[in-house]
Parts: C-alpha cells; sequence; structure tokens
C-alpha cells in the first residue's frame, strides 16, 4: 500500500513537469504566424511583427537594422527560420521559397528639384545670367531621406569652369541643418538659343506665314550653322519640301516663294530706255523672283528665256536674254 501510494505521488510529480515542459516548448500565440512576402517599413529598425503576422507578445522586438531610406532588401528563408525557432513563433515555412523584402519609406528629393537647386546656385555664383540648361553626370539622380525629415536641399563648394562648362558641387540634404546628407555632384551646362519653329507640318509649295511660327529656346551645340535664326527671314518665304511640326527651319528648306506656275499664262515685259513692249506667254516651268524660266510665245510659239519679276510676270530681252536691270527695278 505504500509503495502504491510513492508510485502514484511519483507519478503526479512526473506528469506535473512534463507538463511545465511542454508548456514551456509551446509556441507563442494560439493563431499561427505567417510570414510577409513584402513588409514597408518607416524608421530605423526591422520589428518582429514587420516580418510576420500575429507574431504575439514580442512582435515590437527589434530584429533587424532597416535598409536606407528609399531602398530594399531581402531577408533569406534560414534567417527567418532561425529568428522564428528563438522567438518561439508558431510558424510553419510554406513550400518553396520563404524570403521576404523589406523596404524602407522616404521623403524623395525628386531629380526636377536638384536640378532647379543646381541652375539657382549656377545663376548667382556662377554668373551665369545668359539662358542655358543643365544636366548632370547622373541623369536619375534622388535622394532619400528619413520619412520625418523635411525633402530640402542646397548647393555647396560649387565649382565651375566656363571653357569647358563643367560644375562640380556638393549636395546637403537636407538643406542647412546638423548630420545633413551629402552628396556629391558634377554636370555641365548648355548655353541656348531661340530658334523659330513651325507650328504646323507645311508641304512643299506653302508660303510661310506669321502664325505658322514660333521661338523656342534650343541648346547652341544642337544648332546647326545652316538653321535660320531670324525669323523675318522664313516668313514670306515659299517650302522647297515638306517640314515637320516643331522643328527649326534651315536655310535649304526655303525659297523664294512661286510667283510664276508651270502652264500658266504670263505677260512678258520688254523694256527699254525709251518704250515698253508687253506680251503674252506660257510659262514652261515654275519660278520664284528673279529666277530665270523658260516661257513660250503664244503667237510666234518661239521659247524663249526670261526673268520672273512680280505674280505671273516675266522680263524677257530681244534675244531671250535676262533683263536684269528691269528685274531689279520691278522689286
Amino acid at each position: 500500500m505504500l509503495r502504491t501510494r510513492t508510485a502514484r505521488k511519483s507519478l503526479r510529480l512526473l506528469t506535473l513537469s512534463a507538463g511545465g515542459l511542454l508548456l514551456a516548448a509551446t509556441p507563442y500565440g494560439a493563431d499561427a504566424a505567417s510570414l510577409r512576402s513584402h513588409t514597408l517599413v518607416h524608421g530605423d529598425m526591422v520589428r518582429l511583427g514587420d516580418l510576420f503576422d500575429d507574431a504575439g507578445p514580442k512582435s515590437e522586438a527589434a530584429v533587424l537594422r532597416a535598409p536606407a531610406p528609399g531602398r530594399k532588401m531581402t531577408v533569406e528563408g534560414r534567417w527567418l527560420r532561425s529568428l522564428a525557432r528563438a522567438y518561439r513563433l508558431n510558424w510553419q515555412p510554406a513550400p518553396g521559397s520563404d524570403d521576404t523584402v523589406v523596404e524602407r519609406s522616404s521623403n524623395p528629393i525628386e531629380h526636377t528639384q536638384i536640378m532647379a537647386t543646381v541652375r539657382r546656385a549656377l545663376e548667382h555664383r556662377a554668373g551665369q545670367s545668359d539662358p542655358f540648361d543643365v544636366t548632370l553626370d547622373d541623369p536619375s539622380l534622388t535622394i532619400h531621406l528619413p520619412i520625418d525629415t523635411p525633402a530640402s536641399v542646397s548647393v555647396r563648394q560649387l565649382r565651375f569652369d566656363k571653357r569647358s562648362l563643367r560644375f562640380s558641387a556638393t549636395l546637403l540634404a537636407p538643406a542647412d541643418r546638423p548630420g545633413a546628407r551629402t552628396v556629391p555632384i558634377a554636370g555641365r551646362i548648355h548655353p541656348l538659343v531661340s530658334v523659330p519653329v513651325l507650328t504646323r507640318r507645311l508641304r512643299n509649295g506653302e508660303i510661310i506665314r506669321k502664325d505658322d511660327i514660333k521661338p523656342q529656346m534650343m541648346r547652341r551645340s544642337s544648332v546647326g550653322n545652316s538653321t535660320v535664326l531670324d525669323s523675318e527671314n522664313i516668313v514670306g518665304m515659299g517650302v522647297r519640301r515638306t517640314l515637320r511640326m516643331d522643328k527649326p527651319v534651315r536655310r535649304g528648306d526655303i525659297r523664294e516663294p512661286v510667283l510664276v506656275s508651270r502652264n500658266s499664262l504670263v505677260i512678258m515685259k520688254y523694256k527699254t530706255a525709251n518704250m515698253l513692249i508687253t506680251a503674252q506667254g506660257k510659262a514652261r516651268e515654275n519660278g520664284t523672283r528673279g529666277e530665270t524660266i523658260r516661257i513660250q510665245n503664244t503667237s510666234s510659239g518661239k521659247t524663249i528665256e526670261g526673268v520672273v519679276i512680280g505674280p505671273g510676270m516675266v522680263a524677257v530681252g530681244t534675244f531671250g536674254t535676262i533683263d536684269a536691270i528691269a528685274a531689279r527695278q520691278t522689286r
């Protein structure tokens, strides 16, 4: 009987001890934890609850340093499994990949804001008053700051070479604050010129009107020697070939407008010091002011040459030579 009571007491103690061990080995949380495939954090540290849903009472524990603002990093499954065991999470990895991506939010200083700040610094400190464009060696530069930091930037240590048009500087972000991030930059300025461009598509033979052109700023290095820079030299001219909208006009694209059309009837004028003789002819080709064309005399059928002096009018000489003096006087 004593042996029996002793045995029963020992069994109860063993059962209680085993229950305590089972309780200690039981993972936190009644619900199974689940891994997030992607998580967005806002601070310097990644917490257990950022990685796992239903992470239990330890969800606020900081377990990993976050990436830099605006950056991402991949956390591998092997490390996550060790983390889950260390914090006794009720988590069973799914078959396949159990990695997760951690991304940190940011307050970005966009490329356009950086370019505007650099432009103002060049205008004030490098004496660049003429119109110019700016390019950075890093054309996609964006500065990411912590989400609670103002997105401001300033320029320091600006150096500019007028010969090469190159510059270098240091950006401070946020602007004028202790502990600001420093970003070295380099780039080039591009002087701009005003160039008349077309406001619509023009076809061969059309006359360019004043409202067919508009000024547009272009990089001086991209403007060819044959580009017409004065709009007064374009208005009233004829188009030699089809010209596209928003494109500059080259000297070879235009000519004096056609005043005489092929197969049209024209007035032929023969002028001397004492008399002016006129006759009717038929143009054998198109002609602009001052251009020599062939005309057929409708009375004699003879083909002669003459100079176009106006709409439907041609100056001729006695033997079909050009009466240049008459052409100049008629202009």
